[in-house]
């Protein structure tokens, strides 16, 4: 049986610099270089300093760029640099580095996660984000000024994703929090961590004043969101939060279809999470409940007085 075929050397070459620039061996990274190596060689798309960055290698990267690599190489139809590489993995040390000695440009977008600030707030990575704000001089406060009118905030991004801390640091700040995401839907951040279930997300963007009733594009609230997606944390969260639930019926009503009609179950087990919470209970649900699922597939008006009972006041209290 013959065996595998061997590599070319110009591939070979690139792929021993970049393995090595992975592990963080400098010894064999030196070695390469002093044979003749290029610093700015890459293997399958990926360049001995991207793999460095993403690695946390910080003496690496150094090494490489004083031997001549290219700071924002990766550049093109799917640009990914070493410093989108550095941020995604939240090594705030080779992120300094790259920005601060390194030159990397800290505008370029990526070709998957949007500008550098982007990434850094959907991975969490607190310490990284402000670095990136501050040499880029972003002013969260006005996310009209992003150079390209297209992306997501950064809140938007750190809501999808859950993180807490940064959506803090975010509206402490004073990003908008109603702000309508361009480049999709026009969803808020609410809409955002509610269709993911982010209940402590959701929570301070309620405590900090967020548009309980906001619509996107597609005339969808909060609430409609987290039903869709199935999320009955978040949406017992939104009832006892004062949400409204008709707008589930009528547009339930107005599409048909299995989809609104799980809506409508997962909404049937939020109102019991939600009198469960109220009353310091906790309430269990059956998904395979006859008699409770196809109480909430008749008619939309129908639905919505069986869902409230007799008053509106089983809503619980408004914000």
């Amino acid at each position: 049986m013959a065996g595998r075929k061997r590599l070319p050397d110009s591939l070979l070459a690139g792929k021993q610099l970049v393995d090595a620039a992975k592990r963080g061996d400098l010894a064999e990274a030196q070695r390469l270089l002093a044979a003749g190596e290029c610093a700015a060689q890459s293997h399958r798309g990926q360049t001995a300093l991207g793999a460095a960055a993403g690695a946390g290698h910080l003496a690496m990267a150094k090494l490489l760029v004083g031997a001549g690599a290219v700071v924002d190489d990766g550049q093109g139809p799917y640009t990914y640099t070493a410093l989108h590489a550095s941020i995604a993995a939240g090594h705030t040390e080779v992120v300094e580095f790259l920005v601060h000695e390194a030159g990397a440009d800290v505008r370029l977008r990526s070709w998957s996660d949007g500008f550098p600030e982007h990434i850094a707030a959907s991975r969490g990575h607190l310490d990284v984000l402000k670095l990136v704000i501050g040499a880029a001089g972003i002013d969260v406060t006005d996310p009209a000024g992003d150079p390209e009118g297209l992306c997501k905030t950064e809140l938007h991004c750190a809501a999808e994703n859950g993180a807490v801390e940064v959506v803090r640091f975010l509206l402490d700040a004073g990003a908008p929090v109603d702000y309508p995401d361009p480049e999709a839907n026009g969803g808020t951040a609410l809409h955002y961590a509610a269709g993911k279930g982010h209940r402590g997300v959701v929570t301070l963007l309620l405590d900090r004043g967020a548009g309980i009733e906001a619509r996107c594009s597609a005339g969808a609230t909060a609430l409609e969101t987290a039903c869709a997606h199935g999320s009955v944390d978040v949406a017992s969260l939104l009832l006892l939060r004062g949400a409204d639930p008709a707008v589930i019926f009528r547009r339930t009503g107005e599409r048909g279809g299995s989809g609104q009609e799980g809506m409508v179950v997962t909404l049937q087990q939020a109102k019991a999470a939600a009198a469960a919470a109220a009353a310091g209970g906790v309430a269990t649900f059956d998904d395979n409940d006859d008699n409770g699922t196809r109480r909430v597939t008749r008619g939309a008006s129908r639905r919505h007085q069986e869902f409230w009972g007799e008053s509106s006041a089983a809503k619980g209290p408004r914000r």
